[in-house]
């Protein structure tokens, strides 16, 4: 393996592992958690998350956490150590794109992917520390978006909610 790459996996485990320490930690006082009563949908086994920048289903069991800005949500599983979904609105399109670049420089190009409700997504996906990391860019409603998580039913759910 050459220094390249080396320090290449060492960045991207070094990122990883702020994630997955602040999914973990607890609330501090730049985050709020939200009342259980508005998250409420318990027929479906799912919450809606909503405010004034996005609103998407999670499941019940599931924890929220949002940043005082309120166009950044992590959603983490309680029942697992490493299980979050992280859901980033961003305000500008440059902001949005710079994001996407520092993926691109850290993933690779990204594989662009139509979704059943016709929204075009660029997904990136990541393998670290035995984990499946996928990324999810894309465009609503004038809105730009990002959501990542570990790759399976649960992060695509909620990727498809988002309104």
């Amino acid at each position: 393996m050459n220094n390249k790459n080396i320090v290449y996996s060492g960045l991207v485990l070094l990122i990883f592992c702020v994630v997955l320490v602040s999914g973990c930690s607890s609330e501090s006082d730049d985050s709020t958690s939200i009342p259980e009563e508005k998250q409420v949908n318990a027929e479906s086994g799912y919450k809606t998350f909503n405010n004034s920048y996005m609103s998407f289903e999670y499941p019940s069991s599931w924890n929220i956490t949002v940043a005082p800005s309120g166009q950044n949500v992590k959603v983490k599983n309680l029942d697992s150590t490493n299980e979050m979904i992280e859901v980033t609105q961003y305000s500008t399109k440059s902001d949005y794109l710079a994001d996407m670049e520092s993926q691109e420089f850290d993933a690779g190009p990204g594989v662009e992917e139509t979704g059943n409700d016709g929204i075009t997504y660029t997904t990136f996906s990541v393998r670290i520390m035995d984990s499946d990391l996928k990324y999810y860019y894309f465009e609503k409603d004038d809105m730009y978006y990002v959501v990542g998580g570990l790759e399976g039913n649960e992060l695509d759910k909620l990727v498809s909610s988002i309104k």
